[in-house]
């Protein structure tokens, strides 16, 4: 009688359970997001490199996947290309320096974000700037075009050899001297300065904060003679 008993029970068990499966219902995602929104220019190759990040509760909280309910997308288009850190980054490429807009899909909820080119500095390099240069002499290279105008901007510069080799500058008027460049052999270099703007949203998700990076990079080859 035992056995007969646990028999029925367990059957009445299963087909309760099939019962309701097949009438659940997905809840939609209900969780709100840090967002942080990072838009690359590159005014050597012309194009824009953009990703799109979902943590928890703040900056250093763990990626989020965005639910089956859920989608992102900058100047209506989903993501077109992949990211180096992982597949919980939503990323794009687009050619030209255009402004764009972001537009996060919930379920209950459309949060929309943008940045415009004209945001960030137009660091660039003085029309002085040399081509060709020699270890024994140095180099010279003034930067224009940086006014951070009291916002969250960083301007750094990046001279990198062929043997990878590398000296950070911060400074507008750059001096590079004989002893200086004792580090790169003779060849080609590469001079890249990178501005970056740190804005805050435009929209949050339900208070949760987040932020939007504008980074501008532009890079010049420098031919280094030993003489």
């Amino acid at each position: 009688m035992k056995n007969t008993t646990t028999i029925v029970l367990s059957c009445t068990v299963f087909l309760l359970a099939a019962c309701r499966k097949d009438h659940i219902t997905e809840v939609p995602s209900k969780a709100h997001y840090f967002q942080v929104y990072e838009v690359t220019y590159d005014k050597t190759s012309n194009s824009t490199f953009i990703t799109a990040e979902f943590r928890k509760n703040d900056y250093l909280g763990e990626r989020m996947q965005l639910s089956k309910d859920e989608y992102i997308t900058v100047d209506g288009m989903l993501s077109n290309t992949t990211s180096k850190a992982g597949d919980k980054v939503y990323a794009w490429q687009f050619d030209g320096l255009d402004d764009h807009f972001f537009k996060l899909v919930k379920a209950d909820d459309t949060i929309e974000n943008w940045v415009a080119y004209s945001d960030v500095s137009k660091v660039d390099f003085d029309s002085r700037t040399p081509d060709v240069a020699s270890k024994k002499e140095g180099i010279n290279v003034r930067v224009v075009g940086y006014e951070p105008n009291g916002r969250n901007e960083i301007y750094l510069g990046t001279f990198s050899g062929p043997v990878g080799r590398e000296i950070l500058v911060s400074s507008y008027s750059i001096y590079l001297s004989p002893k200086d460049l004792e580090v790169f052999n003779p060849g080609k270099m590469q001079l890249t300065l990178r501005n970056k703007l740190i804005m805050q949203l435009n929209e949050e998700d339900s208070s949760k904060g987040g932020l939007k990076q504008i980074t501008l990079n532009i890079s010049k080859d420098i031919q280094l003679n030993a003489n």
